[in-house]
């Protein structure tokens, strides 16, 4: 989400001072005069055009949602978009220029002469976008096609209204932001890790600014209000105490909402902007930080399955409320977006065989070894840019939550700008994957430091000749005899032990998620109770396959092209003379323990 050349930050020239301290922990908070609420605001004509940022809101139940606000360099402020009829027309139209490419978001922008401001809104006339004047930003900050590097600074803004104060205190944020009290995983921690510090990233520093974090009393409450007038109010505070040091703006600002705004939203940010937004104690887990801040960046989701937040082997995926982890990067695609390991990719349009390093193994290769392989659009007539890379489970990427010690195959539309990444195929040592323009195939892994990988034309892929045996003898007879009576007499499938599936499993035919991920209406489905036992405090009862509904919610295996295989414990079942093959399967016998406790 960062560029330099920032958009300034939000000012209001009538905004008033107070030098009452809070107390210790708000010793140097700002605090300004209540912002008036859209009920009240006078209506104020469009005489410049605005610039359109891309929002991307996550929710609690992991899903998200994309709205278009405009940012007004008049007040400095954001709003939403509407017309006079409603949101949902233009906001509808609006998306979908964006995603035709017709739109960017912190560089085009919109002017109408019929609309109006009024409170945070932009209210456009019924013809919505018909008449509306489209145009680009002559002072854009965003350039999408930089890469990601330098000294980066950031500002981590608590805001504390006159009904509710965020849950964190000032020195927990700055702990889980930047490690300053000795937090072993961060956000600074895993950035630069991650980037082989290619990224420094920086406190924010100046008067009333302590360990990269202000407090900043906005004067107004947040109960039930949407929480782009909260982050008006508070940016517009914050924005004085910098004029008012003849401090430049900070890279990036974070803002630290307290609990009580409208939705059961957890995070959000701008498209190639400065400005990400966290509800409560979602300010301080490193998973969400990384997604909103790679939005900053202009990193869309990544999509595995058909789920656009499902490729989890990144952070572009679904977000997790762990305060230490899952530690891990961001896939191939975005590394490349970002610039980062740019002397490590190599380009691929005939042929390669080689040595591809993991992530965490990159400080053991050379200039002109192999971190990712890149396959341009155009290659034997394909339409897209493809990604090879070895996921090495290790070190920084130790908690790459899929395809861990496998080589990932990912591809994107060409180019380098805002553009989902969908990961295709995960492969195991001497499988192939024929789906891209160039086979790929897995000569053989080693560990989690790097993978032998041989790339060429379609059914000409070249394999190295001793390992061809090998893989096709031993590891074929070794899987079927030890692990199908192993795993399914193993004591976790005692009733008297509930614990948590392990795995990730379908919520929904496109939801696919972990125990760490239940709220209160997962835990009420039978999934949830019999999959989550321990979390959502499931009687004894429940500790088994109860799941008459859960069809294909199980990882089982691998087809040969790499998609993953889904089944549930009613296809276990089916064939008394094979519960016994399928339960040995993965960690099948852990959700299906009534089924596979007597094989």
């Amino acid at each position: 989400m960062y560029f330099r050349n920032a958009i300034n930050s939000l000012a209001f020239c009538s905004l008033l001072w107070s030098t009452q301290a809070l107390d210790s922990e708000l010793s140097n908070s700002i605090r300004s005069t209540s912002v008036a609420s859209s009920s009240s605001a006078n209506r104020r004509l469009q005489t410049e055009a605005c610039t359109l940022l891309l929002k991307i809101i996550t929710f609690e139940d992991g899903h998200e949602e994309e709205q278009v606000d405009c940012y007004d360099e008049e007040t400095k402020t954001y709003s939403r978009i509407a017309t006079v009829r409603g949101s949902e027309y233009i906001q509808s139209e609006l998306l979908s220029r964006f995603k035709k490419g017709e739109l960017h978001s912190a560089e085009s922008t919109l002017m109408h002469e019929g609309a109006f401001y009024e409170g945070n809104t932009l209210v456009l006339p019924s013809d919505g976008a018909a008449k509306a004047e489209f145009g680009q930003n002559a002072n854009s900050r965003s350039r999408r096609r930089l890469a990601v590097t330098g000294t980066i600074t950031y500002l981590a803004v608590r805001v504390v209204a006159t009904d509710s104060s965020p849950t964190p205190t000032a020195s927990e944020i700055s702990d889980e932001w930047f490690g300053t009290f000795g937090d072993p995983h961060n956000y600074k921690s895993q950035i630069e890790a991650c980037s082989y510090n290619a990224v420094s990233v920086s406190k924010f520093t100046g008067t009333g600014i302590t360990n990269g974090v202000v407090t900043a009393n906005i004067g107004t409450s947040v109960s039930g209000k949407n929480n782009r007038e909260i982050v008006n109010a508070a940016k517009t505070t914050v924005n004085n105490l910098l004029r008012s040091l003849g401090l430049e703006n900070p890279n990036h600002t974070m803002f630290c909402i307290p609990p009580g705004t409208e939705g059961r939203w957890i995070g959000w940010a701008y498209v190639n902007s400065v400005t990400s937004v966290y509800n409560d104690n979602w300010c301080l887990y490193p998973s969400i930080q990384m997604h909103e801040i790679g939005h900053n960046w202009g990193l869309a989701h990544s999509n595995y399955n058909g789920d656009t937040y499902a490729d989890e082997s990144g952070s572009m995926g679904y977000s997790f409320s762990w305060d230490d982890g899952p530690e891990k990067c961001y896939n191939s695609v975005k590394n490349t977006q970002l610039g980062w390991y740019s002397d490590r990719v190599v380009t691929v349009t005939t042929g390669w065989s080689g040595t591809l390093y993991g992530l965490s193994s990159y400080s053991s290769s050379s200039i002109g070894d192999a971190v990712i392989l890149y396959i341009p659009s155009g290659t034997n007539g394909s339409t897209k840019d493809y990604y090879v890379s070895f996921n090495g489970a290790s070190g920084f990427n130790n908690g790459t939550n899929l395809g861990g010690n496998q080589v990932l195959v990912h591809y994107r539309n060409p180019g380098n700008g805002y553009e989902q990444s969908t990961l295709a195929s995960m492969l195991h040592s001497g499988t192939t994957y024929t789906g891209a323009p160039l086979t790929i195939k897995v000569n053989s892994i080693s560990g989690s430091t790097f993978a032998q990988v041989s790339v060429g034309p379609v059914n000409d892929v070249p394999a190295p000749t001793p390992p061809t045996p090998s893989p096709t003898k031993a590891p074929t007879k070794a899987p079927t005899s030890a692990p199908v009576s192993s795993p399914v007499a193993s004591p976790v499938l005692d009733d008297s032990s509930c614990h948590d599936f392990p795995d990730r499993f379908k919520f929904t035919r496109t939801k696919i998620i972990t125990c760490s991920d239940m709220t209160d209406y997962r835990c009420s489905r039978p999934k949830g109770e019999s999959l989550c036992p321990k979390t959502c405090g499931t009687t004894a009862d429940w500790c088994g396959d109860n799941l008459k509904d859960a069809r294909g919610m199980l990882e089982y295996g691998t087809r040969a092209n790499g998609d993953i295989i889904w089944k549930g414990c009613g296809f276990v079942r089916r064939k008394p003379d094979k519960i016994a093959l399928r339960c040995s399967k993965g960690n099948i016998a852990l959700a299906c323990r009534k089924t596979c406790q007597n094989q």
